[in-house]
């Protein structure tokens, strides 16, 4: 369904060879950063119908207390993994993105859409089903939309058009997120601006980000596939009264299109500022965990888990008594509906120390009854991951040329990028499924 014909011609491998030393493997590595994402290339109509042709906003799972639950009122843990098949580095800024997008020039559409058909397939679809996960956190930044303020990209809208209804298809739920906001919603890197925090303070950036959520539920609120939508990525605010503020813009937005999925908003990351309770029908909430970063990171590498960090013992009690004192017993108190929207380790952890962490991180979701999306299913670069899937090193050698200087793009130029060429982080994969069919 969403993967397109590859399609070869003299304008792709003329403009590609023109500019591949200019912008050389690295920008090509990075090829998954932008498979959604078009600046150039002209529009189509999407699949879906305009608001006003849609049924009454669709609710296939909803928020009764705080579980989940189905048309049928059965209980639903939502669980799976993001996957990043909108981008791989999440801190390449506007400008950066659009530099690379110029340069492809005319090509840029068919360079996407021949990297696009690899990246995450149908057969994606039914390994991650088949592990027993019931649902994606489909990872998003708002400039794949944004072609400029208020005006969006339907050829971006149509390529989530084919996802969504191929997870679908296949019985697998969409947790449609957007990592990054207009003026950056952290001052990290991911924010999407780089490293700035200035979303919070200016009203336009805030008008621009309700609105592309505003046109996401104008063409999606009928979907069945999707369970909902997590709007907003590790938000820094200033103070909550912030927090709240943009939160109630963007509920507002999507609900004024009849859109009744679940609305996910996560807790802020800075555990000084309270979190904001938006009153309203089908709102859970999310949050991270990634502590501590010296060993899921290895910020000081050689860390091991469980072990003493910083003075302190970490291990399963630990963890769950640090979300505890953070939120977890005010959220559990107020009765409010809970999901894991990140965790992880990366593998070079040593000893097998990131699998004991993943493990215990698990059992704890299980204890609490609460549903979760590990980080991540795939990602585009080797060395140190988190994820399930990586490439080989040689994944930068993605565009080959000759000795004649002739730049063919074969059929299979990109099937460097299909998960079944990746290395399989085995015992991770292992792990999830025990703990999927456990649930």
């Amino acid at each position: 369904m969403f993967w397109l014909i590859l399609r070869t011609g003299s304008l792709l491998v003329t403009t590609l060879t023109r500019r591949c030393s200019m912008f050389t493997f690295r920008y090509l590595f990075l090829l998954p950063c932008f498979l959604l994402t078009t600046v150039c290339g002209a529009s189509r109509s999407s699949n879906y119908p305009p608001a006003e042709d849609n049924e009454q906003g669709a609710a296939p799972i909803r928020v009764e207390g705080r579980y989940m639950v189905d048309e049928d009122g059965k209980r639903v843990w939502l669980t799976g993994f993001q996957v990043p098949w909108l981008f791989v580095k999440e801190g390449r800024s506007v400008e950066r993105h659009r530099e690379f997008v110029t340069g492809l020039g005319e090509s840029s559409q068919q360079f996407y859409d021949m990297g696009f058909d690899a990246w995450f397939t149908a057969e994606d679809v039914k390994r991650i089903k088949d592990m027993g996960a019931n649902c994606i956190r489909l990872t998003t930044v708002f400039w794949t939309f944004e072609e400029e303020p208020f005006k969006y990209s339907q050829t971006s809208f149509k390529r989530l058009d084919r996802a969504i209804e191929e997870c679908g298809k296949q019985g697998l739920f969409v947790i449609l997120s957007c990592n990054s906001a207009p003026g950056g919603q952290n001052p990290a890197g991911h924010g999407g601006a780089g490293g700035k925090n200035e979303y919070w303070h200016k009203e336009e950036y805030r008008a621009r980000y309700a609105s592309m959520w505003k046109e996401i539920a104008r063409r999606y609120r009928g979907s069945t596939a999707i369970a909902g939508y997590d709007v907003m990525n590790e938000p820094v605010p200033p103070n909550s009264a912030a927090l709240q503020l943009a939160y109630e813009e963007i509920v507002d937005a999507i609900r004024s299109e009849g859109d009744r999925h679940i609305i996910f908003l996560q807790f802020p990351l800075k555990a000084s500022i309270d979190f904001a309770v938006i009153d309203g029908e089908n709102i859970a909430y999310s949050f991270h965990l990634y502590a501590p970063t010296e060993f899921t990171h290895q910020k000081v590498p050689g860390t091991g888990y469980p072990g003493n960090i910083r003075d302190r013992m970490w291990n399963q009690e630990n963890l769950e008594k640090l979300l505890r004192r953070r939120f977890l017993d005010k959220a559990l108190r107020d009765g409010l509906c809970l999901w894991v929207g990140e965790f992880g380790a990366v593998d070079t952890a040593p000893g097998g120390s990131q699998i004991r962490w993943v493990e215990d991180c698990l059992s704890l979701w299980k204890k609490l009854e609460i549903g979760w999306s590990y980080y991540l299913y795939k990602v585009g670069n080797p060395g140190r991951s988190f994820a399930l899937y990586k490439p080989a090193e040689d994944a930068r050698k993605l565009l080959p040329v000759n000795s004649a200087g002739d730049e063919q793009l074969e059929k299979n130029t990109f099937d460097i990028l299909r998960t079944e060429n990746f290395i399989e982080n085995k015992k991770l994969t292992d792990l999830m499924k025990k703990h999927m069919r456990d649930k």
